[in-house]
């Protein structure tokens, strides 16, 4: 995360964080692909988590990436 932090130096352009230094934006919110689900499912897939791992049929063991915030808390139930 901190990595994914720091590379961006862009500020926010409005709402309570902007142009706040300590305040990054690191991408644009998209409801189906970059939502505070999956960047916590990439985070924790890049540090080497085994939290997503799915054992699949025949494929074996594979770090999923979730998209919506109730199919994660399910699998992590």
């Amino acid at each position: 995360m901190d990595a994914q932090f720091n590379s961006s130096d862009k500020l926010p352009e409005k709402g309570e964080y902007k142009d706040d230094s300590r305040a990054h934006v690191t991408g644009d919110y998209k409801l189906l692909s970059c939502n505070c689900t999956t960047t916590a499912s990439d985070a924790l897939n890049t540090a080497g988590s085994h939290a997503f791992e799915i054992i699949g049929e025949k494929a074996g063991p594979t770090n999923d990436r979730f998209i919506i915030l109730g199919s994660l808390g399910s699998h992590l139930k």
